[in-house]
């Protein structure tokens, strides 16, 4: 398998296919989606110019879903890593921001307004049904792993 990080996890259609092809002529049976929420890319599954990060952008969930789709067709399976690296925001009901670790990292787990953030975050995703598998994140069998918090520890 191999990890497909930030920009790589919402190519255009074209690409995607180009993608899967590559993936299924190398061998591989999984891939992990990683960094899809980095505040610092281009590309994230909140949009290019998000003011908050309380919803999933319509155009990068679908090229998400493509991708996703034309992976599956070659017998990829997915590891959906969650919170990676999003950016805490006063726009999200952050209190003090600015301090706490994109990711959430430690705080996330005991702050009631991440921890809810975190919850809507994955709500979402989860429940969503990607039109091209005609199945959510939740029920797709080939959704093989999920990583709820990544590298978040108190050590």
């Amino acid at each position: 398998g191999m990890n497909l990080a930030d920009q790589a996890n919402f190519p255009t259609k074209e690409q995607a296919v180009w993608m899967a092809d590559l993936c299924a002529q190398l061998g591989m049976n999984m891939t992990r989606h990683h960094l899809m929420d980095a505040h610092w890319s281009d590309h994230n599954i909140f949009g290019l110019k998000a003011t908050d990060t309380q919803k999933l952008d319509p155009e990068w969930l679908d090229r998400f879903d493509h991708l996703v789709a034309e992976l599956q067709k070659r017998g990829i399976y997915q590891y959906l890593d969650l919170i990676i690296q999003r950016k805490p925001l006063a726009s999200d009901g952050v209190q003090d921001a600015d301090k706490v670790e994109p990711g959430y990292k430690m705080v996330g787990e005991f702050d009631e307004v991440l921890i809810k953030n975190q919850e809507r975050f994955a709500e979402q995703l989860l429940r969503h049904k990607n039109p091209y598998t005609g199945k959510t994140y939740a029920e797709d069998p080939a959704i093989v792993m999920i990583d709820v918090t990544n590298e978040s520890t108190l050590f």
